[in-house]
């Protein structure tokens, strides 16, 4: 006589895992939109459906638009830090190279597109939110402290002038990549990955120290020309 066994059934999800994993849609699909609208084009509605949920989920779980752009800051800076500290970037020029076409190419990677549009951007620094205003400028902070060591670094490799100030090199960066992603959002027919390689060999001239080094800088342009984030949120929304 054979004994039917019980069915095992599928162990339910706690109210507690069912919100995480929500929350964690709602942050991945953010992400994917600000890297197609920025920041400012985002609404929560829309963000709510294209996760698979209610265009009221985002508000309920975060309250406001203030709150969510808060939450959504913290994850991006965050998913950042954690992927770029697996990547092994070169030193130097090649380096500062590989960061700038990697935010300049709006195909590659939507998490690199959408810290590009939130760093280089004219979005307030938190509007007198003390809490929005940190997160924002840690996550500034985080960019540009990887576009200074590179230019440090290439000071020290002699690849780069040594009376070059990677401070001052930092801010006149994130002022053209602003410029070429505002263009580039308010006219999509722009070729922002043309338009990044011609900032790119600005670089590679304005830089380079003399004609020695001048030549191993040429040589660093023909290598990758983005970053690969091992772990990147997909861009088509499948994990």
């Amino acid at each position: 006589m054979k004994v039917a066994l019980p069915m095992s059934r599928p162990q339910r999800r706690t109210q507690s895992e069912r919100r995480e994993e929500a929350e964690r849609r709602i942050m991945e699909t953010a992400v994917r939109l600000v890297a197609v609208r920025g920041l400012d084009g985002l609404k929560l509605a829309d963000i709510g459906v294209e996760a698979g949920y209610s265009r009221g989920l985002p508000a309920h779980h975060y309250g406001t638009r203030a709150k969510f752009e808060i939450a959504l800051i913290e994850f991006i800076r965050d998913e950042f830090e954690f992927e770029m500290a697996k990547v092994d970037i070169p030193q130097g020029l090649a380096g500062l190279i590989q960061l700038v076409r990697t935010f300049c190419d709006p195909g590659k990677d939507v998490l690199c597109k959408s810290v590009a549009h939130i760093v280089f951007s004219d979005f307030p620094l938190g509007n007198g939110d003390e809490l929005k205003v940190k997160v924002l400028a840690d996550l500034r902070a985080t960019v540009h402290k990887l576009l200074e060591r590179s230019i440090s670094d290439g000071i020290k490799l002699g690849e780069v002038r040594p009376d070059a100030n990677p401070k001052r090199l930092t801010f006149l960066l994130s002022t053209s990549i602003n410029a070429l992603i505002k263009e580039w959002l308010a006219d999509p027919t722009v070729n922002l990955v043309a338009v990044g390689e011609e900032l790119v060999q600005v670089l590679v001239n304005g830089l380079a120290p003399r004609i020695a080094a001048h030549s191993k800088v040429i040589r660093s342009v023909a290598q990758p020309q983005s970053l690969d984030l091992p772990r990147s949120i997909s861009a088509s929304g499948h994990s």
